[in-house]
């Protein structure tokens, strides 16, 4: 029986822990665990089908990580020319990344054609914990795409249904880039119409605001066409249209030379029919470019329905599997509870209890995993749906403290609360915002030194509901800040590595306010704590008052 069994080799439910082992083996991802001496410790059976090699070796439990890529390259299975003429550098450059998986997943391409997407985690122990997921047909998708929409000196950008970014060349990353960061996929392009009007393009004498705010009524249309000025002196005539699947198709194209001469005939007093020649020059030069174009959005519109579908799937597995793992996880953690408190009797011996403990605190981590990614999976498909009610913000506020306070009182830390004395009220889903709260306030206490302090405050701020949660804490650097609220990751600092977590928590947080219409900020300085404030509209109308929202997830 693999190792993961045998760690539950005290508790009186063996069959249920082996029905959570027979769970993992049903994925159709690699599972693998490693203990402090990087000596694989378990995985699933998937693992061992990524990479046949592995078949050479009698027994994988046991083995080092370091032998496991040496029996990989001796293989034959790895592909890139840097494995070839220099093996041992690559042994050592994967080891560095996986002592530093904050750094992100890592991509490895196999002799056989596949790509494996390869995700680690240190575990609290000081083990690792990797996740192997088969992305050949995402990644010669994109490859394929990006290569498509390369083609031209057009910026050309492509929105999903939720408007945000999907797919951009690189002379669109070149035009509206103050940093890379403001470009990348999944950023809303509201954000990037902003960045425009403050900083990139002229706007006529109006109101930068009120500029981008009109540009983004005009982005929903079914089809427009327009030309902005940049402050280099550029004209581009931008061109957007409602692609068949929801998502918007922007390009825009540098028309300066064409826009010089209309200003130069006008200027000279050239006729009308002038005039007409260069508008059809320029319609005839998009027709062109639409030509060209077709192609890459039909090789779009093929790869998101694979992804929908990829997507939908998922969902569907997590949710048969959900009770199967819920259910004994909650036998689990009932039982330990009992044998941990010795409830019926004493145990006899002080291990026992101290085995009980470890059962109990692993199954509840086990179980907050599982509520996550539940969760985030129903948020990333569009499940969860919002049922607002008026809710007093300081009787909320004081009831989310309360359920935290314990934990706490254990670390001697300060809890302040600041509300108005008078009452104020304000619509939203009390349980998704409760959430919020509750994940900003379990990771202020989990990251806070002890006798630490943390302060909550709530107001009402220009028609929004403004909370916030800050800290005396560690603190997050200034290039870990643009990663924390991503799904699976998680600041790099050493108090971050010696606390459990799935690295979903301010993801499902971030999700969860935007759901409300509002948005999230990050304030932090390694050494002198963290603030995290949210802001939900009260006067946004919305049609998603008739469902009930997911159950809570545990933070992470």
């Amino acid at each position: 029986m693999k190792s993961l069994i045998g760690s539950f080799a005290n508790a009186s439910n063996a069959d249920t822990c082996r029905r959570i082992v027979d769970a993992l083996d049903a994925l159709r991802v690699g599972v693998a665990m490693y203990d402090s001496d990087d000596r694989l410790t378990y995985y699933n059976t998937h693992f061992q089908y990524i990479f046949r090699s592995f078949g050479l070796l009698d027994s994988l439990v046991g083995t080092e990580f370091r032998e496991l890529l040496h029996c990989k390259l001796n293989a034959g299975e790895i592909a890139g020319r840097h494995v070839v003429s220099d093996p041992e550098g690559w042994i050592e450059r994967r080891i560095a990344h996986r002592r530093n998986p904050t750094k992100g997943p890592l991509d490895e391409r196999l002799t056989d054609g596949r790509w494996i997407r390869i995700s680690e985690r240190t575990l609290e122990d000081g083990g690792t914990i990797s996740v192997y997921t088969d992305i050949t047909e995402a990644k010669a998708g994109s490859m394929g795409l990006q290569e498509a929409v390369e083609g031209g000196a057009e910026a050309l950008a492509f929105w999903d249904q939720n408007d945000r970014l999907v797919l951009r060349n690189t002379a669109f990353v070149d035009l509206f880039s103050l940093v890379e960061q403001d470009v990348v996929p999944g950023v809303q392009c509201r954000m990037i119409l902003d960045n425009a009007a403050r900083h990139l393009f002229d706007t006529d004498g109006v109101d930068p605001e009120n500029w981008s705010a009109e540009r983004h009524k005009l982005h929903f249309l079914p089809q427009h066409q327009e030309t902005w000025r940049h402050r280099d002196g550029r004209w581009f005539l931008v061109d957007e249209h409602r692609a068949q699947d929801g998502g918007v198709v922007t390009r825009l194209s540098d028309v300066s030379s064409i826009k010089e001469n209309e200003l130069a005939m006008i200027e000279r007093g050239t006729t009308l029919a002038g005039t007409v020649q260069q508008l059809e020059m320029s319609k005839w030069i998009f027709e062109r470019q639409a030509a060209e174009h077709v192609e890459a959005l039909e090789q779009l519109a093929r790869a998101k329905a694979a992804v929908e579908e990829a997507s939908a799937s998922r969902s569907r597995f997590l949710s048969i599997i959900s009770h199967e793992l819920r259910t004994p996880m909650n036998a689990i953690i009932g039982f330990s509870e009992i044998l941990k408190k010795e409830l019926l009797g004493p145990l006899g011996t002080e291990k026992y209890v101290e085995y009980a403990g470890d059962i109990f605190s692993s199954a509840h981590h086990l179980l907050s995993l599982i509520n996550d990614l539940l969760d985030m999976s129903k948020v990333d498909a569009g499940k969860w749906r919002l049922k607002k009610n008026d809710v007093d913000v300081g009787e909320f506020v004081r009831s989310c403290c309360r359920l935290i306070a314990e934990q706490a009182t254990a670390r001697g830390m300060n809890v302040e609360i600041h509300v108005p004395e008078e009452r104020i009220v304000a619509s939203l889903d009390e349980r998704a915002v409760r959430q919020v709260l509750l994940n900003l306030l379990s990771n202020a206490i989990k990251f806070t030194s002890q006798g630490g302090y943390i302060r909550i405050t709530a107001a009402m701020e220009d028609g929004s509901l403004k909370m916030s949660v800050s800290d005396d804490g560690v603190g997050i650097s200034l290039q870990d800040q643009a990663r924390v609220f991503r799904p699976f990751e998680q600041g790099e600092n050493n108090l971050d590595r010696t606390h459990e977590g799935t690295g979903l928590g301010l993801a499902l947080c971030k999700s969860l306010v935007e759901l409300h219409q509002g948005h999230i900020e990050l304030h932090s300085e390694e050494g002198q704590g963290t603030t995290i404030t949210f802001y939900i509209p009260q006067s946004i109308e919305d049609d998603t008052h008739d469902a009930e929202p997911a159950p809570l997830a545990s933070t992470g």
